[in-house]
């Protein structure tokens, strides 16, 4: 049976390239967001918004004001910026987070993390005994705790020699 011109007409127009065309337009729209933003929204708008790297995202959602205003956002962004060594960045994103969800004890901990790294060890260690004491009855944490523990008295020790 011969194909209709419907048939014919619903045939994909492309069968190879669509891939490598999407990923040279994301590619472009990346370029043009690290150039000049406003530039890059005018020509792509938020088209492209959710094919960005995780990071890259949630670093644009943050700018453009699009991120939810909640811990698991901040949390995030704390991540993003103690992979940076950005230490201050991270301390403001993780006590944010644990100051809107005190249940996210992660946030708590990494916040002690990074005033370690920041060299704020006083700081670190409150944060840390805070820790403990918020997650002592939570036996999910009893490992981690027991670790943090360890943790402290190593920071003790090296304090006093």
């Amino acid at each position: 049976m011969p194909e209709s011109s419907y048939e014919k007409e619903s045939r994909p127009i492309r069968t190879d390239g669509g891939e490598a065309l999407y990923k040279s337009t994301v590619e472009r729209f990346e370029a043009r967001l690290k150039s000049n933003v406003e530039q890059a929204l005018r020509q792509y708008g938020l088209t492209l918004y959710h094919s960005l790297p995780a990071a890259q995202r949630l670093r644009l959602g943050d700018q453009l004001k699009l991120n939810p205003d909640n811990a698991i956002t901040d949390y995030d962004l704390g991540v993003l910026a103690a992979s940076e060594q950005d230490w201050d960045a991270a301390i403001q994103r993780f006590k944010n987070a644990y100051e809107k969800d005190n249940t996210l004890r992660e946030a708590l901990y990494n916040w002690a993390l990074a005033a370690e790294k920041k060299g704020d060890k006083a700081k670190a260690r409150d944060l840390f005994l805070r820790l403990i004491e918020a997650a002592k009855d939570d036996v999910k944490w009893a490992a981690d705790i027991e670790k943090v523990k360890s943790h402290i008295a190593e920071m003790e020790s090296s304090a006093a020699a």
